[in-house]
């Protein structure tokens, strides 16, 4: 499950981001770039067991100016049910798990979201720069 967080520095806390990498970063966050990093292993973030962790840095002011407030990398999903479409607004979202067994926790009504595409996903674990969803 890909990490929201609010800057590079934490980027660099929580892996092992060589100069190279860090270049790359730079140039392509706050935005849609989801990168795949080995994981430092002096992080410890609930639920993450794996070596590896993806990140993002969002380019959306609400998400941007709550993880600046909570200081802390935040875990992030589409809000749908698997198999049909990202909700856009609480509505829409309240309406998809309806009835169903597992419901969100919280919903934040921040406005409706605009429709955009997902995340390009990068894996940045290899010598080789691996797009692994474009």
């Amino acid at each position: 499950m890909p990490i929201f967080i609010k800057d590079i520095i934490t980027a660099k806390n929580i892996t092992n981001v060589d100069l190279e990498q860090e270049k790359i970063l730079v140039e392509k966050w706050p935005g849609k770039y989801t990168f795949v990093l080995q994981r430092n292993s002096k992080c410890k973030i609930y639920g993450v067991k794996k070596d590896t962790i993806a990140l993002r840095i969002p380019d959306y002011k609400f998400l941007n100016v709550l993880l600046e407030k909570i200081d802390r990398p935040l875990a992030q999903t589409s809000a749908n049910i698997s198999g049909k479409p990202a909700g856009l607004g609480v509505k829409e979202i309240l309406n998809q798990f309806l009835g169903k067994k597992n419901q969100p926790d919280i919903l934040i009504d921040a406005g409706d979201l605009p429709v955009g595409q997902a995340s390009t996903i990068i894996d940045l674990t290899s010598n080789k720069f691996n797009i692994l969803r474009d």
